[in-house]
């Protein structure tokens, strides 16, 4: 988490440190860059707000600052830690999300718990992040089977 005095928002910073990161980065940036121009207003979806790819010693992302936690955290902790939750609320946010994303041709492909941050306060906003294994159809309206049989499965195994 950082700030800078002419962002007065909080920003969190993604940094990438495995070799090779500059080059998956840069082949995941379509979906990333969708993400960032169609889905910018989407309240359950989390900003992306820049990508750094050649900074040293490690290429980042800067994203929308985010305090609640994750979903995968929220489930994790003791009951009488946890901030209340509607379980209706928290899926129709997730639905809103993807159904935003969906119709821009932006596919997830990696929704699981730890991938839902919450955004805090009384009523907690669930905000969709993530979307490094995304991918995006140029032709949404297009519903091409062969495309759609060409896609290679990704993603968390437990969440497939």
């Amino acid at each position: 988490v950082g700030r800078h005095p002419l962002y007065p928002d909080r920003r969190a910073f993604k940094f990438f440190t495995q070799p090779g990161a500059k080059d998956w980065l840069t082949r995941e940036g379509t979906a990333l860059s969708a993400v960032q121009a169609h889905l910018r207003d989407c309240p359950n979806v989390i900003k992306y707000l820049d990508v750094a790819l050649d900074a040293a010693p490690y290429p980042y992302l800067v994203l929308e600052y985010v305090g609640g936690g994750s979903v995968e955290d929220w489930l994790l902790a003791p009951p009488a830690d946890r901030p209340p939750l509607d379980p209706a609320e928290l899926v129709a946010g997730v639905a809103r999300g993807l159904a935003a994303a969906h119709r821009h041709g932006i596919a997830h492909r990696d929704l699981k718990p730890a991938n839902v941050l919450l955004a805090p306060g009384p009523d907690p906003v669930p905000k969709i992040a993530d979307f490094g294994l995304g991918r995006v159809d140029p032709d949404p309206a297009g519903g091409s089977s062969a495309a759609a049989s060409q896609m290679v499965v990704v993603g968390t195994r437990m969440y497939l």
